[in-house]
């Protein structure tokens, strides 16, 4: 599988470009509390390339040897870290093993599905996750557009949130539309929303 890493921000549908907009803000606030030792203080713009390289290097040197990272969450963890590294220009040999470690691995959960359908999609292979995984996250929709994190489960807002992504990137329009129709008569009054679980 060739990654595709160059040139994603250019080629980023709009929805692509919103989930890297949270993303680097994210990876950058984390980077900004790592390199200052826990703590966001006197960290200036001028550091924020250092502490993104540094964290770069330091999720790369977490990887375990068969590609994943993590143990009991292991698919979760593999693809948020080998979509950041995506993002950051991260080692080829880190993200190719990364890449097949999820290629090979079955996903248990619709978080789980959602996540390794984004990443892959991300590099380039939108054709995975397998017929399995995707009946299996068909499975988890409901009637007014809610997923759950397994079948029968009652549908949430934060799992429809995270398979989102997953239903643009797997091109499911019509349950994309369906969740997000969901997600916005679900939101509280204040703004928020309840995790529904």
């Amino acid at each position: 599988m060739g990654l595709k890493a160059k040139g994603v921000v250019s080629k980023a549908s709009p929805a692509k470009t919103i989930m890297l907009l949270i993303f680097l803000s994210s990876f950058i606030t984390f980077s900004i509390f790592i390199a200052n030792g826990g703590s966001a203080a006197n960290a200036s713009g001028d550091d924020v390339p250092a502490m993104i390289d540094r964290a770069r290097q330091f999720v790369e040197s977490q990887q375990n040897e068969d590609g994943s990272w993590g143990s009991r969450l292991a698919m979760g963890d593999t693809a948020l870290c080998a979509e950041g590294l995506l993002w950051q220009g991260g080692d080829a040999d880190a993200l190719n093993s990364a890449l097949a470690w999820l290629t090979s691995s079955t996903a248990a959960n619709s978080d789980f599905i959602s996540r390794k359908a984004c990443c892959i999609a991300l590099a380039g292979d939108p054709a995975t996750p397998s017929q399995v995984e995707r009946d299996f996250l068909a499975a988890c929709g409901h009637e007014d557009g809610s997923l759950s994190l397994a079948p029968g489960e009652r549908g949430n807002p934060l799992d429809t949130a995270i398979s989102y992504p997953a239903l643009l990137s797997l091109q499911e329009m019509d349950k994309a539309e369906a969740a997000i129709t969901y997600l916005i008569s679900s939101q509280l009054e204040d703004g928020g929303f309840s995790s529904g679980r």
